[in-house]
């Protein structure tokens, strides 16, 4: 199946993978929507969702792992590929998981949350777009031979995602203070719960950070005039 679907190329399956993975983040807008709603059954359809990508992406993974067991030869070391990949998988991973806190029980998100999740679900959402775009530059990469201006484009992108994660710390402390200031209105388990799922948003971020960092130890820079 895998063959069919990257060819001769293990850079069209982490192409594909990263489709898997951006597509079930996504999924966390709609998501969190139906969890501010109140609209349970819709919530669990997005975590369906959720659940069905994170599946597909570790078909993807699995099947990346034993392409790259054969001796096929690609062009950086099979090291960098897996670190690519594993960091991206853990997006999709990060995603099931807050999908699984918020079905676990009916949450609800009080209103003085509403916005501060919002703020922060959106920072860290455009920090996975980032890095799918980072991963996107590959075909690119592979043709200048991981340097020249496309290198140095794609080093700017992923220092630009870097930036973006250290800023969003604000946004972070905002929404962890309301959810302490929400303890009045949500029960202990409920607490712990919603730790959990910013938890799982800033660890997607650094997923979203270390994706394009193990990209960039694939540039060649130095060789850039």
């Amino acid at each position: 199946m895998l063959l069919n679907l990257v060819g001769e190329s293990p850079f069209r399956g982490l192409e594909a993978h990263s489709a898997s993975v951006h597509s079930a983040v996504q999924q966390l807008r709609p998501l969190f929507q139906h969890a501010i709603g109140g609209a349970q059954s819709l919530l669990k359809d997005s975590a369906d969702r959720i659940f069905a990508l994170e599946t597909e992406a570790d078909r993807i993974q699995t099947s990346l792992h034993e392409l790259l067991a054969s001796k096929m030869l690609i062009p950086i070391r099979k090291e960098d590929f897996l670190a690519i990949l594993e960091h991206q998988d853990a997006m999709a991973d990060q995603a099931e998981s807050i999908a699984a806190a918020l079905t676990v029980r009916d949450l609800g998100v009080p209103p003085s949350m509403e916005g501060a999740l919002t703020a922060y679900l959106e920072i860290v959402l455009k920090n996975c777009d980032l890095a799918a775009g980072v991963i996107s530059k590959v075909d690119l990469l592979i043709e200048a031979s991981f340097c020249g201006r496309d290198a140095q484009s794609v080093s700017r992108l992923i220092t630009e995602l870097t930036e973006r994660d250290d800023h969003s710390k604000n946004a972070r402390m905002n929404l962890t203070r309301q959810t302490l200031g929400a303890q009045g209105v949500t029960s202990p388990l409920d607490a712990i719960l919603w730790h959990q799922i910013i938890s799982g948003l800033t660890e997607m971020s650094r997923s979203a950070v270390r994706t394009g960092q193990a990209l960039r130890r694939t540039l060649k820079i130095d060789s850039i005039s």
